[in-house]
């Protein structure tokens, strides 16, 4: 800034012309617009894919959690209420085994499965990213994920 201010005002004019000439998209070469054409491309499929992945990855998750959760449910549940339901009656036992396992099940389910579904997209996208040609570094910064994580993903590809 002070090398600005000790410039002539003629110099300091034609300083800031060039600038604004280097941001202005019409005065880029057609070399450079279809390079800035391509980075772009690159940063919208970039979000896209890690968009869709999320999305992928979160809804198999929730159907692996789900399943599983309401399995294990199940089976607690049944167990527990046919326990109390030999005590008290056939019909009661089973009737708030059922439920209380439900309950326990569709609760366990659905974090296992959102633990599952971020996961598995964390790791769509590692492996979107180091196709497209991300460093391991950068990819652990992107997703978080720690680097033998990456680095089993990258030997995975």
């Amino acid at each position: 800034m002070s090398t600005l201010e000790r410039m002539p005002f003629l110099a300091q004019n034609a300083v800031f012309r060039r600038l604004a000439e280097i941001s202005d998209l019409n005065t880029l070469s057609k070399d450079e617009l279809e390079k800035y054409g391509e980075s772009i491309k690159m940063l919208r499929d970039t979000y896209a894919t890690i968009s869709y992945a999320q999305q992928e990855g979160h809804a198999e998750g929730m159907e692996e959690g789900m399943a599983k959760g309401l399995k294990e449910g199940m089976t607690k549940g049944l167990k527990e209420g046919m326990t109390k339901g030999l005590k008290e009656g056939m019909t009661k036992g089973l009737k708030e085994g059922m439920t209380k396992g439900l309950k326990e099940g569709m609760t366990k389910g659905l974090k296992e499965g959102r633990t599952l579904g971020e996961r598995e997209a964390l790791e769509k996208v590692a492996a979107n990213l180091l196709r497209s040609g991300m460093t391991i570094e950068g990819v652990c910064a992107a997703t978080g994920l720690d680097e033998g994580d990456v680095r089993r993903i990258w030997k995975a590809e």
